[in-house]
């Protein structure tokens, strides 16, 4: 087993629908268009620089040389550029006319994923291939991210998670996160209920057994 940063190029074919299946339903119902898909988009801001789905900001896991799961980074201080880079991809992919519906319902999603606390390492995009679900990996990435936050000097840990996601919940409990907010979206058309934000302080002893 592996956990390494992403490079261009590398593992593009597996680490976007990993990012895509992080939140499958949620992702379907924001990117998907008339003429474009949410596949689609992913793996194109996946291969571009800067953005929320982009590989620079990820690390995936390798087992016996297969990708199987991925997670991503990133602070408050980078947020800002962050934005600007998806919003580039946004209206490149779909067009300056046709970008509009996934803005708006990008926009509506933004409800549930506030900004990062400051002093935070945010972490999203955590997924695991479903074939290889139940072995520790999924503990075994969060763990690592944990450990990039510390790392690079952060005070805590940050990161939403669905609010019906109970087994996931649990997990991050267990390795120190507490509920801090709910964040909620408030349309029948819409496929959650909403997140929670999660905080873990870097002085909460780790979990790695």
């Amino acid at each position: 087993m592996e956990i390494r940063k992403a490079c261009i190029g590398e593992s593009c074919a597996v680490v976007p629908k990993l990012i895509a299946g992080s939140a499958q339903e949620v992702v379907d119902r924001v990117y998907t268009s008339k003429h474009k898909t949410a596949q689609g988009f992913i793996e194109y801001a996946y291969g571009r620089n800067t953005n929320f789905f982009s590989y620079g900001i990820h690390h995936f896991i390798r087992v016996d040389c297969q990708t199987v799961g991925c997670f991503a980074t990133y602070s408050d201080k980078e947020f800002a550029k962050l934005t600007r880079g998806f919003l580039r991809s946004l209206f490149s992919f779909y067009g300056p006319v046709r970008s509009f519906g996934p803005l708006c319902r990008a926009i509506q999603l933004s409800k549930t994923t506030p900004p990062p606390p400051r002093d935070a390492l945010y972490i999203c995009n955590m997924s695991v291939l479903p074939e290889f679900r139940g072995r520790g990996l999924g503990k075994a990435l969060m763990q690592r991210a944990i450990q990039l936050s510390q790392e690079q000097g952060f005070a805590k840990a940050a990161l939403d998670v669905d609010i019906a996601n109970s087994s996931a919940i649990a997990l991050y409990e267990k390795l120190g996160f507490t509920i801090e907010s709910k964040n909620t979206i408030n349309s029948r058309n819409w496929p959650t209920e909403g997140n929670y934000r999660m905080i873990r302080l870097n002085t909460t002893p780790a979990i790695y057994e």
